[in-house]
């Protein structure tokens, strides 16, 4: 439990420009002392380091590997991919990002009929091979081991051709200023083909990558047709989001 928490701790501060104490102790639900002793420990990692006010990324937010990127936040992740699945219809043609929330929203598909999904990541054609109501289509591409995805101007060329009904989009961070972001330069003309392609786009994001930023931007949140989420984001994003036009789909 610990462990995985310090993993979440060292995510949640690599994806902010300043965290505070307070809004470390607020988000993971522990006292003081605790989150000192977690940042302590992920200091010593040296990604993070004390700032003025509480603590921030040593450097720009990285990738990190599809493994270890599927074991922080488990419980949200779940929840935001268990809210997606519920947009997809009987008959739909489906994009699937590549992304560990993404992924997982094969698993609620169980009983949709007829559903097409379209995926350039190893882990969702995986997981969507013994549904056999999906019909599962694979673009093609060298592996980045790191994302376990098929990348390169191929697959975002054969995008091209199909007419997708909805894309469930994956992201590294959110901000007013930088827009959608994504880590991996090798998977940018991917997502951005998905996006032109598809009737309506969804954006699937936890709580802990609002105003955050990383390499590139993709899309910005106009472009969006819903944001799926674990909890309420702050003020400034719901009036974003109303302004916009751009339904936010969170729990209850």
């Amino acid at each position: 439990m610990k462990a995985s928490r310090i993993e979440a701790v060292e995510a949640y501060v690599m994806g902010k420009t300043v965290v505070s104490i307070e809004e470390l102790c607020e988000h993971f639900n522990v006292s003081k002392s605790t989150i000192r002793r977690d940042i302590d420990e992920v200091l010593r990692r040296g990604t993070i380091k004390k700032v003025y006010g509480g603590v921030s990324a040593s450097k720009k937010r990285s990738l990190i590997s599809f493994t270890e990127r599927h074991v922080v936040n488990p419980e949200e992740k779940d929840c935001i991919a268990r809210l997606a699945s519920k947009q997809i219809c009987n008959g739909d043609i489906v994009f699937i990002d590549s992304g560990t929330t993404t992924s997982r929203i094969v698993d609620y598909l169980t009983d949709r009929k007829n559903v097409t999904i379209i995926t350039h990541n190893l882990d969702i054609a995986i997981r969507s091979i013994p549904n056999e109501n999906i019909n599962l289509i694979i673009l093609p591409g060298v592996l980045n081991r790191k994302t376990l995805s098929l990348v390169g101007s191929e697959a975002a060329d054969i995008l091209s051709t199909y007419n997708i009904s909805k894309a469930f989009m994956a992201t590294a961070g959110i901000s007013l200023e930088a827009g959608v972001t994504n880590s991996s330069e090798l998977e940018c003309g991917i997502k951005k083909m998905a996006m032109k392609k598809s009737s309506m786009r969804f954006l699937l994001i936890d709580d802990s990558k609002f105003d955050a930023v990383s390499l590139m931007t993709y899309a910005q949140a106009g472009d969006f047709t819903a944001v799926v989420t674990n909890k309420q984001p702050s003020e400034k994003f719901r009036t974003l989001f109303q302004r916009l036009e751009v339904k936010l789909i969170c729990p209850d």
